[in-house]
Parts: C-alpha cells; structure tokens; sequence
C-alpha cells in the first residue's frame, strides 16, 4: 500500500537513455510505477506495458534477443506463442512476431522472403536498420511487405557491408505457423533471354 512499499525492480538506461524493468506479477495485484528523470531531468513520456503469460516468452520475442541467420536458408522456424512487438506493423495488420539479426557482407541490395514450401501460413515481414531500443525506438523501416509471393512476404533492401539489420516475421493478422526465412543477395528479379 502507499506508504509501505515494497521495492521492486529499477533501471536506467536499458535502451539508449530510456528505461525498461521486467517483474512477475500476479493477475488482479496492484503494482506502483515510479518514472523520474536522471538527474533531475524532466520532459514528456510515454508508459508502456505488456503482458507476458507463463513468465515471458522466447529471447526473440523481442528484437534485443534477435535470432541470428545468415545467408541463404534458415528454416524451420514458428511464431507460435510469440507476441506482437512494437513499433506497430505498417503492412499486412501483423502480429505474433518473431525476431531475427543479419550482418551484411556486401554492400549490396538484399532480398528477405518466406516463400517457399517450409511456410505454411499467411506471413507479414519487416526490415530494420538502426538499433534496437525500448519499444522500437531507433529502428529505422527498410521495409515491409504481405503477399509478395502468394499469402507469403518479401523485402528488398539496400544494405551496407559489415551493418547488422533487424528482421521480423508475424502472421496476417496475428496468423500463426512455421516458416522458414531466406536472406539472398540482389532483388530475385529479372529476366533470362535464350540466345540463337
């Protein structure tokens, strides 16, 4: 009760200059947030809070816990019982993402996709640049797509040599399933001519 609490968790800093505390809680409790500036420091904020049942879900449920893939074919993945993350998606209404790491090795256009036979529901998919933070602050859009390639996705982006990007794979409205993600160097477009 006010007056006599009991302290929590604190933090400074978890993201940039911006805080994040995570704490077990127990439905119909009330729990007190306290929110200062370091310092002193004043200024606008904003609050936000997620639910996580169970004690939390995977890592990379979130971007600071991104999957690492690499070139080529990573398969097998689900997002199932993963949670929708923010920033909020701009394409495709997505949801229940999950999130993966990709280092550059070229400068070069690159092409993010699920199409393939290893998918099996309606994806959405988004990259970032930037760094992760609270709520998706400093990510920057890349680019986000919803039906490129049937009810599955893809993203082309131009990337820099040695830079790490953020990538996120949701369902259509929350749609869950497996799938598998290819990162390929190039736009996987074009056109082949037979010559005589």
């Amino acid at each position: 009760a006010c007056g006599f609490f009991a302290s929590g968790v604190c933090n400074d800093d978890a993201c940039f200059l911006q805080s994040s505390v995570a704490l077990a809680v127990t439905s119909g409790g009330t729990y007190y947030f306290r929110v200062g500036g370091f310092a002193g420091a004043t200024g606008n904020f904003g609050l936000n809070i997620a639910c996580m049942p169970g004690g939390g879900g995977p890592a990379d449920d979130e971007c600071l816990g991104a999957t690492p893939i690499a070139l080529g074919l990573n398969a097998g993945f689900s997002n199932l019982n993963y949670s929708t993350s923010s920033p909020g998606w701009p394409c495709g209404a997505g949801g229940n993402d999950r999130w993966f790491s990709f280092r550059a090795a070229c400068t070069a256009p690159h092409t993010f996709h699920t199409c393939g036979l290893g998918t099996n529901f309606d994806t959405t998919l988004q990259v970032f640049g930037g760094l992760c933070g609270c709520a998706g602050v400093g990510l920057t859009d890349l680019g986000c797509n919803d039906d490129n390639c049937g009810l599955q996705s893809s993203v082309t982006a131009n990337l820099t040599l040695g830079s790490v990007y953020l990538v996120r794979v949701g369902g259509f409205y929350g749609r869950t399933g497996t799938f598998d993600l290819t990162v390929d160097v190039g736009t996987n477009s074009g056109t082949i001519t037979a010559m005589g």
